[in-house]
This record gives structure tokens, sequence and C-alpha cells, in this order.
């Protein structure tokens, strides 16, 4: 089936409508997002972009991927089995707080309070629990419902675009200089 000119003309002048950087305002880029997050260590407050949050994620993705294979380097026995983990734990103890408080501003630049991303974590964590550490089928189904829920509507809110202008929380932060 041929090509319409008419019809590629228009979708590639909506395509350049939608990628326009000057829409955008200021973009946040992979090193402006970590030193953000890391200055901002647990601040509460403000609010932060959808790429501050994802780029801040991935660094502690990588991050972790990086003092996991540190750790079995540096801590294998003769046995040839890993015994430490002690640098991962360490590491990820001191991104916990600035990766928390980084989603928290995430959910103010939706328009959400807080308490909604404590409440989120906090159910995933139970139902990790109960799926860990029940020995009951019941909860195990329930933990697993309930984790999966908790887990979705976190994505869902973490994926949302940014709320237009400024909110109860502060400019949008694609409006300002990181």
């Amino acid at each position: 089936m041929p090509v319409q000119p008419n019809r590629q003309v228009q979708h590639s002048q909506s395509l350049s409508a939608c990628i326009s950087w000057r829409q955008w305002g200021n973009v946040v880029t992979f090193d402006k997002a970590i030193a953000s997050c890391l200055r901002k260590y647990a601040t509460f407050q403000g609010r932060s972009s959808r790429s501050e949050y994802w780029y801040f994620t991935l660094f502690v993705v990588l991050l972790r991927i990086g003092t996991t294979i540190l750790d079995r380097i540096a801590f294998l026995q003769h046995s040839g089995r890993p015994t430490g983990g002690i640098v991962t734990a360490l590491v990820m103890l001191a991104v916990l707080l600035p990766h928390f408080s980084v989603m928290v501003r995430r959910f103010h630049d939706i328009s959400r309070s807080g308490w909604w991303a404590a409440g989120l974590v906090a159910l995933i964590t139970l139902a990790v629990w109960l799926i860990l550490f029940s020995g009951l089928s019941g909860p195990r189904t329930i933990g697993f419902l309930a984790g999966v829920a908790g887990f979705a509507t976190l994505m869902i809110f973490l994926a949302l675009p940014s709320t237009q202008g400024e909110n109860r929380f502060g400019p949008n932060p694609l409006n300002q200089t990181v």
C-alpha cells in the first residue's frame, strides 16, 4: 500500500513538535540528576522531574551491579562461594534515603503527597514479608496480589507526566535551572 505524502508530512510535523526542546524547558541529564539527588540527600520538599527520578534510579541499579561484582571478587573464599555483600549493603544503605526522597519529590511533581509514596512502599514491603515469612498459602496469595497491585500503582505514578506549571509543592522542575 503506497504511503500518502500528506499524511507523512503531517506525521513528521507532529513528531518535531513533540520533541521540541523549547517545549520541555530544561533537560535533566544523567550527571545533573545524580548531582541533584545527592545534593538534596534528605530533602523531601519541592519537585523532581521524571528524568531526574529515573536517571537516579538507573544510577542506583548500576551502583548495585558494580558493588555486587566487587563483593563477589573481594569476598570469594577458597571454596568458591561468595561470603560478603558488605560493600553492596553499605552502598545501598547510603543511597536509600536520597532514593526515597527523590521518589517523594517525584510524587510532589504529579501533585500527590509524599505519603502516597510511603504508603505504597510500605504495602510492597508488607507484601514481600508475607510472601517470604508466611507459612500459609492464603497470606502468601494476598501478599503476592498486594505486592503486584502496589508495584503497578507505584510504577504508574512514577511514569505520569509532570503537573504543568506551579502546584502546591512548587514550580515545575523543568522550568527551572538544575
